[in-house]
């Protein structure tokens, strides 16, 4: 059997097993690794995370943007708010912006907050 023959063999068979899952056997969780894997994400972070992240909501969904998803879940929501509370904790900055906010200190207004209306320039195209 040739170099060729063995690759060709072995391509045979990823192709084969690709066919034969079962889907809807596949846990949550299997089921988002198993679309990570064929999409080519290895992760959720940074800006190809949110990439990947984007993929998978309008893969489930009818979701163009993160806010549509978002307004759509309140449980993703709320998963959110539980991550800033966490990194009160551990991010001093975050901290400090909040309790300049409740003391009653000015923040900048909506115009000079990133991103208010707008998608970052390396988020547009997904």
């Amino acid at each position: 059997m040739s170099e060729y023959d063995e690759i060709e063999g072995l391509l045979d068979q990823l192709i084969n097993e690709q066919e034969e899952i079962d889907y809807e056997r596949l846990s949550s969780q299997e089921l988002v690794d198993k679309f990570s894997e064929i999409s080519g994400h290895d992760s959720f972070e940074g800006p190809e995370g949110v990439r990947h992240f984007m993929e998978l909501i309008s893969t489930v969904g009818d979701y163009t943007t993160l806010q549509d998803f978002l307004m759509d879940n309140p449980d993703a929501l709320s998963t959110a708010v539980d991550v800033v509370v966490s990194g009160l904790d551990i991010i001093p900055e975050w901290r400090e912006a909040l309790i300049t906010y409740l003391q009653g200190e000015q923040l900048p207004s909506d115009e000079e907050l990133p991103y208010q209306n707008e998608v970052p320039d390396e988020f547009e195209e997904l």
